[in-house]
């Protein structure tokens, strides 16, 4: 259906390079999400999953959120701010950098509502990045639950955020 062309798909930067143009620290835990800030991406459903879990992730995690603005970023901010998560985030424009922003990072993150074939999530798998993502559309027949990664219910935080911190907390299953 859809596909990447994975001979471009490698890294121009280092891990170390990338965390410290981004002024992320070389050992914080990074959940990535690559995605167009538009309501159905599910973004919101990942801030309130990220409220749920914030004392189960390590001290200095972060979330590296990278799209094109469609409207709703300022609402997404005043919620993240709203839930303490502000300092933890990095909320990006759309890059051409996506590879080195994935392989600086340790767990990729899809929370749609809907989709149909998800770039994003090849894009994760080209990087090798262990990835959660949600059962709409053709995730479940890209990604393997407990193989290739987790899959959870669209619109249900509680459940994603599980689904965090169980690759947060077994480094093998990443």
């Amino acid at each position: 259906r859809n596909g990447i062309d994975t001979k471009s798909f490698f890294p121009t930067k280092s891990l170390v390079q990338v965390r410290t143009e981004l002024a992320i620290p070389d050992d914080a835990l990074i959940i990535t999400k690559i995605a167009n800030y538009i309501p159905y991406k599910g973004h919101s459903d990942l801030l309130e999953a990220l409220h749920l879990i914030v004392n189960k992730l390590p001290k200095g995690w972060r979330l590296i959120c990278a799209g094109r603005d469609d409207g709703p970023l300022e609402i997404l901010q005043t919620k993240a701010q709203c839930f303490g998560l502000m300092n933890h985030i990095l909320w990006l424009d759309a890059r051409n950098d996506i590879p080195d922003l994935l392989c600086a990072s340790d767990i990729g993150v899809l929370a749609s509502h809907e989709e149909g074939s998800s770039n994003a999530i090849l894009e994760c798998m080209a990087a090798s990045l262990p990835l959660v993502a949600t059962n709409v559309g053709g995730n479940p027949e890209i990604v393997e639950h407990g193989v290739t990664g987790l899959i959870v219910p669209p619109k249900a935080p509680g459940l994603l955020g599980e689904a965090l911190v169980q690759l947060t907390d077994d480094a093998q299953l990443r």
